[in-house]
Order: C-alpha cells, then structure tokens, then sequence
C-alpha cells in the first residue's frame, strides 16, 4: 500500500518536471528546413535565403580538407531555375532535436546519383527559427 501511494504522489510530480518541446518550436523549425528543400525544388536564392540567417555558414569536407562558405558566397550559385531533374529529386526530414532556442536537423537529399546528409543548425531569432549552419556528407554516390 505504501508503494502505491509512493507512486500516487511520485508519478504527478515527475509527468511536471519532464520537459516537452512546445508544438509550435517543432513546427518553426520544420518550416525554416521545409523552406530550405523549396528553395533547392525552385533554384531561386531569394527562397533558399528565407531559411538562413544572413550570418550563415557552410562547412564541408572537401578534397582539400575542411571548408567554410559565406551564405552569400552560396546563393551566388542559384541561377533561379529547377533542376532538370527535379522530379526525380526526394528530400525528407529524418530527425529534429530541439533544446531552448537551438535546433538540429538532420535532412536526406536524395538525387539520381548521389545521396547527401545535410545537419542543420537552427536558432530562433526574432524572425523565428533560422538555419545558422549547414554541414553535410555524400552518403553514396
């Protein structure tokens, strides 16, 4: 009996204490990643922008060891057409971990020939959430 009542007045004060990310975070942050996948379906920088904070990163292995590109310097690239192949283009959020105003998101790009992982790091900013760095890796090719 006393295990019961234990557990009675024990089970309220824990469900209190855990915390849960608000709905609302989840959906900012899938927004900011759903943004980035239209600006790569439409091939225009003014979309792909909307999902970074003007201070972003790029940072990547390259044959030549780490690199680091300005979000500017990226967009440059954009040429405002899709892809030829666009339809055969498939991207999806695999997971989203939110803790206060920071975020990860991690993406799967898959392409004719090659599928990229894409990490994603968010901060909310008084424009909601922001993708502040972008890192990623072939997965085949």
């Amino acid at each position: 009996m006393r295990k019961l009542v234990l557990v009675l007045l024990v089970a309220p004060a824990l469900a209190a204490w855990s915390w849960t990310v608000p709905q609302n975070d989840v959906e900012g942050v899938e927004a900011a990643l759903n943004q980035y996948f239209k600006g790569h379906e439409t091939g225009r920088a003014d979309v792909m922008a909307e999902a970074f904070h003007p201070e972003a990163r790029l940072i990547w292995m390259g044959d030549e060891g780490v690199r680091i590109r300005a979000l500017d310097d990226w967009l440059a690239g954009f040429d405002d057409t899709p892809a030829e192949d666009e339809d055969q283009h498939q991207r999806r959020i695999v997971s989203i971990d939110i803790t206060g105003n920071t975020a990860i998101g991690k993406l799967e790009l898959v392409y004719p020939d090659v599928t990229l992982i894409d990490y994603m790091t968010l901060l909310e900013t008084a424009e909601g959430w922001r993708i502040v760095h972008k890192s990623f890796t072939r997965a085949s090719s």
